[in-house]
């Protein structure tokens, strides 16, 4: 929907984007929040990453010397996850995610800035799980070679081959379905509207779950096969599928 086609801003302003339960008053000035909660644990969790990523890269590239194209993805999911991360703060602090839906203004998610928030979020968050699964799989096929392992190494080129086709395709639908056209006030174009969003989202989201046991189906069996206490291998996988998660 055009901007043409609502009421005018100041009557978006004072709507609700849904309906109060009986006897509950709209408070658009001061409502109770979950987003402090939220900018914490994704303010945590940031970090985390940032630091466990700086470490990876700096082991490979001033210890080791032998960085290799896996560390290089990983870098690249580490990008687009600090990405994810600062859009997903400004929409935070944008007020339209954290209080109750009746507690915020319908002109929220009318705002040039929240149509640029969620097409960056819309592209941004399967690039940085696509390459994090790219970069799980290269360290396999690093691991396993297809001289030593050959059916581990077909295996991973077919996961690597099912990735890159997968969110290339997502990515390239998301530029064309719901990249912001200039004279639209801001706004995504007609045809990305909620429901083209949800399926885009339902998909990415069956076709992401199916290709996470993919990974994980290939890695577990080839990671058991390393000469290394099972304790050790134990752990390995843990760390693997928490990632995955």
């Amino acid at each position: 929907m055009s901007m043409s086609q609502l009421p005018p801003p100041e009557v978006l302003a004072q709507m609700p984007v849904q309906a109060p339960p009986p006897g509950v008053m709209p408070n658009f000035d001061n409502p109770d929040s979950l987003a402090p909660g939220a900018l914490a644990v994704i303010s945590i969790f940031l970090a985390l990453m940032v630091i466990t990523l700086v470490a990876r890269l700096y082991c490979r590239i001033s210890i080791v010397r032998r960085a290799g194209l896996d560390d290089w993805m990983a870098a690249g999911a580490g990008a687009f996850g600090i990405a994810v991360s600062g859009v997903a703060i400004d929409m935070l602090l944008s007020g339209g995610f954290g209080p109750h839906s009746w507690n915020v203004p319908l002109l929220v998610f009318f705002t040039p800035r929240w149509n640029r928030d969620l097409f960056m979020l819309t592209l941004f968050t399967p690039l940085a799980t696509g390459l994090a699964k790219i970069s799980i799989l290269l360290f396999i096929l690093r691991i396993f070679p297809r001289v030593a392992s050959p059916k581990t190494a077909y295996a991973t080129y077919c996961g690597l081959f099912l990735n890159t086709a997968f969110y290339t395709a997502l990515t390239i639908a998301t530029f064309v379905i719901c990249t912001p056209r200039s004279g639209e006030a801001g706004q995504l174009p007609a045809k990305c509207d909620p429901r083209a969003r949800m399926n885009l989202g339902i998909a990415s989201s069956a076709i992401n779950a199916a290709l996470d046991i993919y990974v994980l189906a290939v890695a577990i069996p080839s990671l058991w096969t390393l000469q290394i206490a099972t304790k050790k291998k134990i752990g390995v996988i843990l760390v693997l599928g928490t990632g995955m998660v």
